[in-house]
């Protein structure tokens, strides 16, 4: 099941990850004087919010995905995720300590 305002909301907080990460690295170049304090202003309200944000929104689509109408959790498709994300940690686990 979609909720469109919530994947409307989602797709906003992503573009403005995404203008985080670019302010972020124009603040780290300096390529900027100064006088773009504006700049950092906007990079601290992105990071003041975003991440809150998608974490809030996450935990409230996370009841439509593995609990059912009667509020019974979908144990199988839990675990399964449950897996995923651990198989997915241990891997990059292992790259970086093979990079490092």
């Amino acid at each position: 099941m979609r909720i469109a305002h919530i994947d409307s909301l989602k797709g906003f907080l992503t573009i403005v990850v995404v203008l985080g990460h670019i302010i972020g690295g124009y603040r780290e170049s300096h390529l900027l004087s100064a006088e773009h304090d504006i700049l950092r202003y906007i990079f601290n309200f992105i990071y003041g919010f975003h991440m809150p944000a998608f974490i809030l929104l996450n935990g409230y689509v996370a009841r439509y995905a593995f609990v059912t109408d009667e509020g019974i959790v979908k144990v199988r498709k839990l675990a399964i995720q449950t897996l995923n994300l651990v198989f997915v940690y241990l891997v990059f686990r292992c790259i970086g300590q093979n990079a490092g």
